[in-house]
Protein backbone atom coordinates (compact mmCIF):
# COMPACT_ATOMS: atom_id res chain seq x y z
CA UNK A 1 0.00 0.00 0.00
CA UNK A 2 1.57 3.66 -0.93
CA UNK A 3 2.98 5.70 2.28
CA UNK A 4 4.01 8.73 3.25
CA UNK A 5 7.54 8.67 4.28
CA UNK A 6 9.65 11.44 6.13
CA UNK A 7 13.20 12.35 5.14
CA UNK A 8 14.62 13.16 8.93
CA UNK A 9 17.14 15.32 7.15
CA UNK A 10 15.61 17.72 5.17
CA UNK A 11 12.10 17.77 6.97
CA UNK A 12 10.65 16.31 3.82
CA UNK A 13 7.79 14.12 3.36
CA UNK A 14 7.35 11.82 -0.07
CA UNK A 15 5.19 8.73 -1.72
CA UNK A 16 6.46 5.63 -1.03
CA UNK A 17 4.08 3.32 -4.31
CA UNK A 18 5.86 0.46 -6.01
CA UNK A 19 1.98 0.02 -7.27
CA UNK A 20 2.95 2.96 -9.89
CA UNK A 21 5.59 1.25 -11.61
CA UNK A 22 3.23 -1.23 -12.86
CA UNK A 23 2.04 1.67 -15.06
CA UNK A 24 2.49 1.81 -18.94
CA UNK A 25 5.74 3.54 -19.70
CA UNK A 26 6.75 3.86 -16.61
CA UNK A 27 9.91 2.15 -16.89
CA UNK A 28 12.70 4.57 -18.37
CA UNK A 29 15.14 2.34 -21.24
CA UNK A 30 18.23 3.34 -20.90
CA UNK A 31 19.44 5.63 -23.94
CA UNK A 32 21.83 3.97 -26.87
CA UNK A 33 25.01 5.48 -25.71
CA UNK A 34 27.94 4.71 -28.32
CA UNK A 35 30.49 2.72 -27.76
CA UNK A 36 33.56 4.74 -26.41
CA UNK A 37 37.11 4.32 -27.05
CA UNK A 38 40.43 5.20 -24.48
CA UNK A 39 40.79 8.74 -26.95
CA UNK A 40 38.46 10.68 -29.03
CA UNK A 41 39.57 13.28 -31.05
CA UNK A 42 36.87 15.32 -30.90
CA UNK A 43 36.24 15.05 -26.94
CA UNK A 44 37.32 18.05 -25.41
CA UNK A 45 38.22 16.48 -22.24
CA UNK A 46 40.59 13.40 -23.42
CA UNK A 47 44.20 13.91 -23.48
CA UNK A 48 46.02 15.79 -25.97
CA UNK A 49 42.81 17.73 -26.90
CA UNK A 50 44.10 20.42 -24.26
CA UNK A 51 43.42 23.56 -26.20
CA UNK A 52 39.70 22.67 -26.69
CA UNK A 53 39.27 23.90 -23.05
CA UNK A 54 39.28 27.12 -21.54
CA UNK A 55 42.30 28.10 -19.87
CA UNK A 56 42.56 25.04 -17.17
CA UNK A 57 43.54 26.19 -13.69
CA UNK A 58 45.48 23.42 -12.77
CA UNK A 59 46.56 19.67 -13.56
CA UNK A 60 47.53 16.44 -11.28
CA UNK A 61 50.16 14.99 -12.17
CA UNK A 62 51.93 18.44 -14.07
CA UNK A 63 53.30 17.36 -17.83
CA UNK A 64 51.34 15.52 -20.33
CA UNK A 65 50.84 12.60 -18.56
CA UNK A 66 48.10 13.73 -16.20
CA UNK A 67 45.28 12.24 -14.53
CA UNK A 68 42.90 15.10 -13.61
CA UNK A 69 42.27 18.52 -14.92
CA UNK A 70 40.53 21.67 -13.51
CA UNK A 71 38.75 23.81 -16.52
CA UNK A 72 36.48 26.54 -15.98
CA UNK A 73 32.86 25.62 -17.22
CA UNK A 74 32.41 26.71 -21.11
CA UNK A 75 29.11 27.63 -20.15
CA UNK A 76 28.86 28.61 -16.83
CA UNK A 77 26.04 29.81 -14.76
CA UNK A 78 28.41 31.72 -12.16
CA UNK A 79 30.79 33.85 -13.05
CA UNK A 80 33.88 35.45 -10.94
CA UNK A 81 34.33 38.78 -11.94
CA UNK A 82 30.89 39.53 -12.61
CA UNK A 83 29.27 43.20 -11.64
CA UNK A 84 26.24 43.23 -13.31
CA UNK A 85 23.34 43.71 -12.66
CA UNK A 86 23.32 45.20 -9.98
CA UNK A 87 22.06 44.66 -6.79
CA UNK A 88 18.60 45.49 -6.00
CA UNK A 89 16.28 45.60 -2.77
CA UNK A 90 12.76 45.50 -4.49
CA UNK A 91 10.67 42.98 -2.70
CA UNK A 92 9.02 42.18 -5.95
CA UNK A 93 11.34 42.00 -8.70
CA UNK A 94 15.47 41.37 -6.71
CA UNK A 95 18.08 40.97 -8.00
CA UNK A 96 21.96 40.35 -8.00
CA UNK A 97 24.88 39.51 -10.11
CA UNK A 98 25.41 35.71 -10.60
CA UNK A 99 29.04 36.08 -8.73
CA UNK A 100 31.23 32.64 -8.55
CA UNK A 101 32.86 29.85 -9.93
CA UNK A 102 31.81 27.16 -11.93
CA UNK A 103 34.41 24.63 -12.61
CA UNK A 104 35.01 21.07 -14.41
CA UNK A 105 37.34 18.45 -13.11
CA UNK A 106 37.98 15.97 -15.71
CA UNK A 107 38.03 12.41 -14.50
CA UNK A 108 40.96 10.62 -16.21
CA UNK A 109 42.05 11.00 -19.49
CA UNK A 110 40.36 7.71 -20.48
CA UNK A 111 37.17 8.20 -22.54
CA UNK A 112 34.96 6.03 -20.94
CA UNK A 113 31.17 5.39 -20.44
CA UNK A 114 31.66 3.58 -17.19
CA UNK A 115 29.56 5.40 -14.19
CA UNK A 116 32.67 3.43 -12.09
CA UNK A 117 36.08 3.65 -12.76
CA UNK A 118 38.47 0.89 -12.35
CA UNK A 119 39.98 1.80 -9.47
CA UNK A 120 39.59 4.21 -6.62
CA UNK A 121 42.76 6.28 -7.76
CA UNK A 122 41.38 8.67 -10.03
CA UNK A 123 38.70 9.80 -7.49
CA UNK A 124 41.52 10.20 -5.12
CA UNK A 125 42.65 12.29 -7.36
CA UNK A 126 39.27 14.48 -7.84
CA UNK A 127 38.79 15.05 -4.52
CA UNK A 128 42.18 15.83 -3.93
CA UNK A 129 41.87 18.78 -6.20
CA UNK A 130 38.49 19.13 -4.94
CA UNK A 131 39.98 19.80 -1.74
CA UNK A 132 42.34 22.36 -3.01
CA UNK A 133 39.77 24.79 -5.11
CA UNK A 134 37.82 24.42 -1.42
CA UNK A 135 40.76 26.03 0.62
CA UNK A 136 40.65 28.79 -2.07
CA UNK A 137 37.28 29.16 -2.22
CA UNK A 138 36.62 29.47 1.58
CA UNK A 139 39.36 31.98 1.67
CA UNK A 140 36.99 34.80 -0.34
CA UNK A 141 34.85 36.22 1.99
CA UNK A 142 32.42 36.17 -0.97
CA UNK A 143 31.85 33.29 -1.46
CA UNK A 144 28.92 31.21 0.87
CA UNK A 145 28.79 27.81 -0.47
CA UNK A 146 30.49 24.86 -2.34
CA UNK A 147 29.28 22.30 -4.10
CA UNK A 148 30.51 19.30 -5.91
CA UNK A 149 28.42 17.03 -8.17
CA UNK A 150 28.86 14.76 -11.22
CA UNK A 151 26.46 14.28 -13.87
CA UNK A 152 26.48 10.69 -15.84
CA UNK A 153 24.09 10.27 -18.84
CA UNK A 154 21.83 12.25 -20.40
CA UNK A 155 18.77 12.35 -18.40
CA UNK A 156 20.79 13.32 -15.02
CA UNK A 157 21.96 16.62 -17.42
CA UNK A 158 25.56 15.31 -18.49
CA UNK A 159 26.48 17.10 -22.29
CA UNK A 160 29.63 15.02 -22.58
CA UNK A 161 30.44 11.12 -22.15
CA UNK A 162 33.96 11.73 -20.97
CA UNK A 163 33.53 11.50 -17.13
CA UNK A 164 33.55 14.27 -15.15
CA UNK A 165 32.72 16.39 -12.22
CA UNK A 166 31.75 19.69 -11.65
CA UNK A 167 32.61 22.78 -8.88
CA UNK A 168 30.34 25.62 -7.82
CA UNK A 169 31.15 28.33 -5.24
CA UNK A 170 28.64 30.77 -5.15
CA UNK A 171 27.55 34.30 -2.78
CA UNK A 172 23.82 32.77 -1.66
CA UNK A 173 23.75 29.09 0.45
CA UNK A 174 21.12 27.25 -1.36
CA UNK A 175 17.60 26.73 -0.18
CA UNK A 176 17.99 22.79 -0.13
CA UNK A 177 21.51 22.90 2.13
CA UNK A 178 19.86 25.59 4.76
CA UNK A 179 17.01 23.60 5.01
CA UNK A 180 19.40 20.76 6.26
CA UNK A 181 21.80 23.08 8.49
CA UNK A 182 18.07 24.12 9.45
CA UNK A 183 16.95 20.82 10.71
CA UNK A 184 20.06 19.46 12.04
CA UNK A 185 20.88 22.40 14.35
CA UNK A 186 17.19 22.11 15.52
CA UNK A 187 17.24 18.68 16.18
CA UNK A 188 20.16 18.85 17.89
CA UNK A 189 18.67 21.32 20.33
CA UNK A 190 16.10 19.48 21.04
CA UNK A 191 17.65 16.03 21.26
CA UNK A 192 20.98 17.15 22.37
CA UNK A 193 22.37 14.87 19.69
CA UNK A 194 23.25 14.88 16.01
CA UNK A 195 19.93 13.72 13.72
CA UNK A 196 23.08 12.34 11.12
CA UNK A 197 25.02 9.91 14.35
CA UNK A 198 20.85 8.87 15.08
CA UNK A 199 19.55 8.13 12.07
CA UNK A 200 22.50 6.14 10.81
CA UNK A 201 22.52 4.33 14.53
CA UNK A 202 18.42 3.48 13.76
CA UNK A 203 19.00 2.50 10.07
CA UNK A 204 21.65 -0.20 11.53
CA UNK A 205 19.33 -1.17 14.15
CA UNK A 206 16.95 -2.01 11.24
CA UNK A 207 19.12 -3.03 9.17
CA UNK A 208 16.92 -3.39 5.75
CA UNK A 209 18.07 -0.36 3.78
CA UNK A 210 21.52 -1.03 5.27
CA UNK A 211 23.77 -1.74 1.92
CA UNK A 212 27.86 -1.37 3.33
CA UNK A 213 29.29 -0.86 6.21
CA UNK A 214 32.94 0.61 6.59
CA UNK A 215 34.99 1.76 9.47
CA UNK A 216 34.56 5.27 8.48
CA UNK A 217 31.41 5.27 6.01
CA UNK A 218 27.76 3.91 5.71
CA UNK A 219 25.93 3.19 2.71
CA UNK A 220 22.41 2.87 2.74
CA UNK A 221 19.11 3.56 0.95
CA UNK A 222 17.36 6.10 2.42
CA UNK A 223 14.25 5.80 4.59
CA UNK A 224 12.21 8.48 2.84
CA UNK A 225 14.41 8.84 -0.64
CA UNK A 226 13.18 11.55 -3.27
CA UNK A 227 14.40 9.26 -6.69
CA UNK A 228 13.78 5.65 -7.25
CA UNK A 229 16.94 3.65 -6.23
CA UNK A 230 18.33 6.74 -4.47
CA UNK A 231 21.88 5.52 -2.23
CA UNK A 232 23.49 7.58 0.74
CA UNK A 233 26.89 7.50 1.55
CA UNK A 234 27.29 8.77 5.59
CA UNK A 235 30.41 9.35 7.38
CA UNK A 236 30.85 8.02 10.71
CA UNK A 237 32.61 10.91 12.33
CA UNK A 238 31.47 14.97 12.30
CA UNK A 239 32.55 16.85 9.47
CA UNK A 240 30.96 19.90 7.33
CA UNK A 241 33.01 19.30 4.11
CA UNK A 242 34.64 16.74 2.33
CA UNK A 243 37.45 19.73 1.21
CA UNK A 244 38.49 18.63 5.29
CA UNK A 245 39.25 15.20 5.04
CA UNK A 246 42.33 13.83 6.22
CA UNK A 247 44.21 11.85 3.13
CA UNK A 248 43.46 8.54 4.78
CA UNK A 249 40.14 9.64 4.99
CA UNK A 250 40.26 10.71 0.91
CA UNK A 251 41.56 7.23 0.57
CA UNK A 252 38.61 5.41 1.94
CA UNK A 253 35.70 7.42 0.74
CA UNK A 254 37.28 6.82 -2.91
CA UNK A 255 37.16 3.53 -2.13
CA UNK A 256 33.88 3.52 -1.08
CA UNK A 257 32.14 6.13 -3.72
CA UNK A 258 33.88 3.70 -6.59
CA UNK A 259 32.14 0.35 -4.99
CA UNK A 260 28.53 1.97 -4.32
CA UNK A 261 28.85 3.44 -7.78
CA UNK A 262 29.90 -0.19 -9.31
CA UNK A 263 27.04 -1.39 -7.89
CA UNK A 264 24.76 1.02 -8.47
CA UNK A 265 25.79 0.80 -12.69
CA UNK A 266 25.34 -3.26 -12.61
CA UNK A 267 22.37 -2.94 -10.24
CA UNK A 268 20.07 -1.09 -12.49
CA UNK A 269 21.97 -1.55 -16.07
CA UNK A 270 24.21 1.61 -15.87
CA UNK A 271 21.09 4.48 -15.75
CA UNK A 272 21.58 8.12 -15.58
CA UNK A 273 23.04 9.26 -12.31
CA UNK A 274 23.73 12.74 -10.25
CA UNK A 275 26.18 12.24 -7.65
CA UNK A 276 26.33 14.85 -5.23
CA UNK A 277 28.74 15.24 -2.66
CA UNK A 278 27.03 17.88 -0.01
CA UNK A 279 28.84 20.54 1.98
CA UNK A 280 28.35 22.84 4.55
CA UNK A 281 28.50 26.76 4.24
CA UNK A 282 31.87 28.12 3.44
CA UNK A 283 32.12 30.16 6.77
CA UNK A 284 33.86 29.77 9.78
CA UNK A 285 30.99 30.04 11.68
CA UNK A 286 29.81 27.02 10.56
CA UNK A 287 27.04 25.27 12.00
CA UNK A 288 28.70 21.55 12.94
CA UNK A 289 25.26 19.61 13.85
CA UNK A 290 24.98 19.34 9.39
CA UNK A 291 27.01 16.68 8.28
CA UNK A 292 28.68 16.40 4.66
CA UNK A 293 27.34 13.43 3.25
CA UNK A 294 26.59 11.53 -0.42
CA UNK A 295 23.07 11.41 -1.72
CA UNK A 296 23.17 9.62 -5.63
CA UNK A 297 20.29 9.43 -7.35
CA UNK A 298 19.46 7.51 -10.57
CA UNK A 299 17.14 9.01 -12.79
CA UNK A 300 14.93 5.36 -13.10
CA UNK A 301 11.90 7.11 -13.81
CA UNK A 302 10.67 10.74 -14.82
CA UNK A 303 8.85 13.25 -12.11
CA UNK A 304 4.87 14.15 -13.68
CA UNK A 305 2.15 16.26 -12.82
CA UNK A 306 1.81 14.89 -9.15
CA UNK A 307 5.47 16.00 -8.06
CA UNK A 308 5.29 19.39 -9.92
CA UNK A 309 2.22 20.36 -8.44
CA UNK A 310 2.72 19.21 -5.21
CA UNK A 311 6.48 19.44 -4.62
CA UNK A 312 5.84 15.64 -3.16
CA UNK A 313 8.35 12.99 -4.85
CA UNK A 314 6.67 9.49 -5.67
CA UNK A 315 9.24 6.96 -5.55
CA UNK A 316 8.31 3.25 -7.19
CA UNK A 317 10.97 1.58 -5.63
CA UNK A 318 11.34 0.35 -1.67
CA UNK A 319 14.28 1.34 -0.69
CA UNK A 320 14.27 -1.79 1.40
CA UNK A 321 14.55 -3.42 -2.43
CA UNK A 322 16.95 -0.91 -3.66
CA UNK A 323 19.26 -1.76 -0.84
CA UNK A 324 18.91 -6.14 -1.37
CA UNK A 325 19.89 -5.42 -5.02
CA UNK A 326 22.90 -3.21 -4.50
CA UNK A 327 23.91 -5.82 -1.81
CA UNK A 328 23.79 -8.49 -3.72
CA UNK A 329 26.20 -7.03 -6.35
CA UNK A 330 29.66 -8.10 -4.99
CA UNK A 331 32.25 -5.19 -5.65
CA UNK A 332 36.13 -4.93 -4.60
CA UNK A 333 36.76 -3.37 -1.30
Amino acid sequence: MPEYRRDCTTDTWMVLSSERAKRPGASVDADGRTVTRAIDPSCPFCRGNEDQTPPEILRRPSGSDWTVRVVPNKYPALVPELLQPEATTDVLLGRRPARGHYEVIIEGAEHRRDLAPATPDVLVDVLQVAQERYRTFRADPALRFFSLFKNHGVRAGASLIHPHWQLVAGPMVPPLLQRMVDVASDYAEQCGASVYDDYVQRELEVGARIIEEREAFVVLAPYAPQWSGETWIIPRTVGVSVGTLSPQEVREFAVTLRGTLERLARAFADPDVNVLILSGELSDRVDESFRWHVRIQPRLTTPGGFELATGTAIVTVDPEQTAEMLRAVRVES
